[in-house]
């Protein structure tokens, strides 16, 4: 009965009116075995905290249990600060940046119309499952090396791979992407609690006979101007375009990509063994999400997907696609991305 119970505290709604918006439970097993549960609402905690929470939570431990007093230094400046900092952003920059979005994302694209196994809800329920992926240590190797050689990141070389996995799966030649950065340039706000992440939107416009390079170099031209005009928050963007809301999907994108490089925070504590429990997931942000990893093996995702429009057989093909397309254009980045390959072998034959 332990994971029922696990599922229902992490799924228990927050009221935001009046909290908490973090809960903690620990829950005693037996004499040496113990599961602390906490959960945080988004609204104060970006992914970035909840690491800063982890090594906290230890630091703290280590100093309690020896009978010493806590060895956190004070915060130069509290999350508040932060907030007022931000609101007080309304100069010229902040209006540069805003003109920037309203002409990046003119005339939006329609709704991504992903190959479905059901219809669309009338209101999106956010319920979803998780797949997850390994890339061979070859293949994360020469993705790598394609984007030293192109002069781009690894973050612009996966998320032009996904834009045109999205493009060949749709038939839509302007994409719209999510993604989202830490918005944590000052050193005063890297050990700091709190919701600084950002999205930001990356609109592509393909061809089929472009070539993958040429692509390629186009994506990182959109996400240097995206980086330089990052301090807009989303919602204000989307207030500014003037986007009609629908409850069906999400605002101006419904896919997203997310390349994770930095390393875990791990557990080191005297006298006690730590790891992590997986629960799972049962909800979906968007219609499709791609989250990879960088580890000392390779690259490693996760497909996030909303069950209500698509079953997990659908996201086993996606992944081996996905395989095959980036295996494709590692070996020529030159080939137009309308002939990359996408189907394997035995779908050939």
């Amino acid at each position: 009965h332990l994971r029922p119970h696990l599922t229902a505290l992490v799924e228990q709604p927050f009221d935001l009116a009046t909290g908490p918006l973090l809960r903690s439970q620990l829950l005693k097993l037996g004499e040496h075995d113990h599961i602390l549960a906490v959960t945080v609402h988004h609204i104060i905690a970006d992914y970035w905290s909840l690491k800063i929470v982890m090594k906290e939570i230890a630091l703290l431990y280590q100093a309690f249990s020896t009978g010493h007093p806590s060895p956190l230094p004070a915060l130069p400046i509290q999350y508040g600060d932060y907030a007022a900092w931000q609101h007080s952003q309304q100069g010229a920059s902040a209006e540069s940046q805003l003109s920037y979005w309203l002409l990046q994302l003119d005339a939006p694209p329609a709704v991504l119309h992903l190959p479905t196994d059901h219809p669309r809800p009338a209101i999106q329920s956010f319920s979803g499952a998780r797949h997850s992926f390994t890339l061979s240590p070859e293949l994360s190797g020469g993705l790598a090396q394609l984007a030293a050689r192109s002069q781009s990141t690894l973050f612009m070389t996966l998320l032009a791979a996904f834009q045109v996995l999205l493009y060949r799966y749709s038939g839509q030649s302007d994409i719209l992407v999510g993604s989202s950065v830490s918005n944590r340039d000052r050193a005063e706000t890297k050990d700091l609690i709190g919701l600084f992440v950002n999205n930001l939107v990356f609109r592509a416009k393909m061809t089929a006979s472009q070539p993958f390079a040429a692509f390629l170099a186009q994506v990182r031209g959109t996400a240097i101007s995206a980086y330089q005009n990052k301090d807009v928050p989303f919602e204000q963007v989307v207030d500014a375009l003037q986007v009609e809301r629908q409850l069906s999907h999400n605002a101006l994108f419904q896919a997203m990509f997310i390349l994770h490089n930095t390393p875990n925070a791990g557990f080191t504590l005297p006298a006690l063994q730590v790891t992590a429990l997986e629960l799972g997931n049962s909800a979906a942000r968007f219609d499709l999400s791609l989250d990879m990893y960088e580890g000392p093996s390779g690259l490693t995702g996760v497909f996030e997907y909303n069950t209500d429009l698509f079953e997990s057989s659908t996201l086993e093909r996606l992944d081996t696609h996905f395989k095959t397309l980036l295996m494709g254009i590692v070996a020529n980045p030159k080939t137009p991305i309308g002939t990359l390959p996408l189907l394997t072998l035995t779908e050939l034959t």
